[in-house]
């Protein structure tokens, strides 16, 4: 799983920073009541976890929600009801794409996160052998992370 230590981030108070995993953002938003999310939120993943939580963000108010994974269409491990439910509320899904590092603002809060493009994900057996373009960057600015990729 991707976390913050592998985006650059060595804090241990990643979530202070705007970049919380996937299981403590669940946990978070169950139980707070009236739980918001402001801004623009990223999502790195593909999991029915990460979709959910595309999908609790775009709920709790986040003006924007994006998600960014390394599968193309077909390799998508979400349930395609779940991936419908997530753009049916807004959220814009990006594939093909693996993270790279966060970009910081001055105040050590997350600005956003570098991807590099995955051009290969499994190789002709199936087996999982990524292939990465390291010279096809993308940036995607955010006010927050919230980090559910399964792979590294």
């Amino acid at each position: 799983m991707t976390t913050a230590r592998d985006l650059g981030i060595t804090d241990s108070r990643a979530h202070d920073k705007g970049v919380i995993e996937i299981d403590a953002f669940l946990q978070k938003q169950a139980n707070a009541a009236g739980y918001k999310r402001y801004g623009e939120t990223l999502v790195i993943g593909s999991t029915d976890e990460a979709l959910e939580a595309a999908c609790i963000a775009a709920r709790c108010g986040a003006q924007k929600v994006v998600i960014v994974c390394r599968e193309r269409a077909t390799e998508i491990q979400a349930a395609p009801e779940k991936v419908a439910e997530a753009q049916e509320l807004g959220a814009r899904m990006i594939r093909g794409w693996a993270p790279m590092h966060a970009d910081i603002y001055k105040d050590g809060r997350v600005s956003g996160v570098f991807f590099k493009h995955c051009d290969r994900l499994y190789d002709e057996t199936g087996h999982y052998a990524p292939i990465y373009d390291e010279s096809n960057v993308m940036a995607q600015y955010c006010d927050s992370v919230i980090l559910a990729d399964s792979m590294r």
